[in-house]
């Protein structure tokens, strides 16, 4: 469990017995370099906590009341809990990414080309030319 994911767990529950406050954490990371840099590396390697926790969730039944509604009516009975489960899990890999964009954030595809593979060509009219 990385610095990071500790940090996080404050934020949720400022009153965790026996830690410091968030501030003074900020003060520590502030006033001491290599605790800036190990905090650092610890929230950039807590990122695979957050992704393994969205993979444990996306093979965990979450069984609650689920309600559909039909042109009939409205049914409600206990199941699977799928829409709050795939909320949990991008919500787990969002923040990984957050964390670790280089890991776990969203990928651009930036090899875009234009005709024969050669750089995109751009044509612009002018409002005057109409």
């Amino acid at each position: 469990m990385g610095l990071e994911h500790v940090l996080d767990t404050m934020r949720a529950e400022p009153e965790w017995e026996g830690t410091p406050g968030l501030t003074t954490v900020y003060r520590w990371m502030k006033s001491n370099e290599a605790f800036a840099e190990s905090s650092a590396r610890a929230r950039v390697l807590s990122a695979d906590t957050y992704a393994d926790a969205a993979v444990n969730e996306a093979h965990t039944g979450r069984v609650g009341l689920v309600t559909t509604t039909q042109e009939w009516g409205t049914q409600e009975k206990t199941g699977d809990n799928v829409e709050r489960s795939k909320l949990i899990v991008q919500t787990l890999m969002k923040r990984a990414g957050q964390l670790n964009p280089k890991k776990y954030g969203e990928r651009l595809d930036l090899n875009h080309a234009g005709k024969d593979g050669g750089p995109i060509q751009f044509v612009t009219k002018s409002i005057l030319e109409s």
